[in-house]
Order: structure tokens, then C-alpha cells, then sequence
């Protein structure tokens, strides 16, 4: 696991936050997706503290993350900035499962629809069951 570069991970309980510590820094993509009966609380966003040790992050998302959560928790996110190779963060779309939002919109001016962003066919090139059934 090393050398690991893309990780996809589906969770429908509670991600401990030692897994996301013991992810080795080679990884570039990550992304979390949840089940729609995942706890979400403020601690979603502890996760961003321990993300930021993988320094080879490219694109990070999931995590239950929405375009308004991340307006409404902006700091939180900005800490993502450390991650000098992060472009893309991925958040749960509103007309589609899932879009990635460059990191820089974040920076700039914030998320919103119309602003451009990539499908997630365009950042990981297979399929991703968002039901969990396959």
C-alpha cells in the first residue's frame, strides 16, 4: 500500500479518522463517498486536519462535503491550501453525483454551479456505484 495513488473509499458507519492518518503520502486521488444514512456532524471537517499530511493530493472529495457546506466552513477548507499539488476538491453535486471544483475557485471567489469543474468520469476513469449495491 505504499505506493498507493487513487483510493476510492464508499463508508457507511463511521471513517476513522487513524485510517485517514494511516494512508500513505503517495496518494494523489482520494475520494470518500457516503451512505446516504452517514452521521454527518462538524467532525467531517476534522478530517481536512489530517489530510493535509498527504502532500501528494491532487484531487481530494467525498466526505459528505456540498457546495454549501464548504461556503458555510470556508476556513476549514482553506486549510487544503498547505497541499501545494491540490487542484481539484470534490463535493456532492446538485445535478450530478458527484463534480469536481477547481481548488483555486475556492480561493478566489467560492463554489457555485455555473463556475467550471470537472465530471468525476474526467478525474477517475471508471464507473462508481453512488447506491453501494455494486
Amino acid at each position: 500500500m505504499s505506493m498507493l495513488q487513487e483510493c476510492v473509499l464508499h463508508i457507511y458507519d463511521y471513517l476513522p479518522i487513524s485510517f485517514i492518518d494511516s494512508l500513505p503520502i503517495s496518494i494523489q486521488r482520494l475520494v470518500v463517498t457516503t451512505h446516504p444514512g452517514f452521521h454527518v456532524t462538524a467532525r467531517r471537517f476534522k478530517y481536512i486536519e489530517y489530510l493535509t499530511r498527504l502532500r501528494n493530493l491532487t484531487h481530494v472529495g467525498g466526505f459528505h462535503w456540498t457546495q454549501f457546506s464548504i461556503a458555510e466552513e470556508k476556513d476549514y477548507f482553506l486549510h487544503l491550501s498547505a497541499l501545494t499539488k491540490l487542484e481539484y476538491i470534490g463535493i456532492e453535486g446538485t445535478h450530478s453525483p458527484f463534480m469536481w471544483i477547481p481548488l483555486q475557485n475556492l480561493k478566489d471567489e467560492g463554489f457555485a454551479p455555473e463556475t467550471k469543474h470537472l465530471m468525476h468520469s474526467q478525474v477517475f476513469p471508471w464507473e462508481i456505484s453512488w447506491d453501494g449495491n455494486s
